[in-house]
């Protein structure tokens, strides 16, 4: 099996975001059930590196689940992030759903 192409972080956090937008508009759809974007709290292993040009610059690198550091890749590090989702448009926390759902009677 080919190994798969790292990750840059501003790849993944795009894929986050692509990927909430994405549930967003599906929970639209069906609003049965919902949830609140408050705050989202992601971990992740990633590997550091500094640019080959001199220039300083230094890339990270989300590492694979059980992948670890791999050749000449440096130590692996854990950082932890919390993310604030914002709307556009939105003055509060975002909600999936607008509309209350009523049960029936019993």
């Amino acid at each position: 099996m080919a190994e798969a192409e790292p990750v840059g972080l501003a790849a993944f956090l795009d894929g986050l975001r692509s990927e909430l937008k994405h549930s967003i508009a599906n929970a639209e759809k069906d609003p049965a059930l919902s949830f609140e974007l408050t705050k989202l709290d992601v971990e992740l292993q990633v590997t550091a590196e500094t640019s080959a040009d001199g220039s300083g610059k230094i890339k990270f690198w989300v590492v694979e689940v059980g992948g670890g550091a791999k050749g000449g890749q440096k130590s692996v590090q854990t950082i932890k992030m919390s993310l604030q989702p914002i709307v556009a448009g939105a003055t509060v926390n975002p909600r999936v759903k607008t509309r209350k759902i009523t049960r029936p009677k019993e």
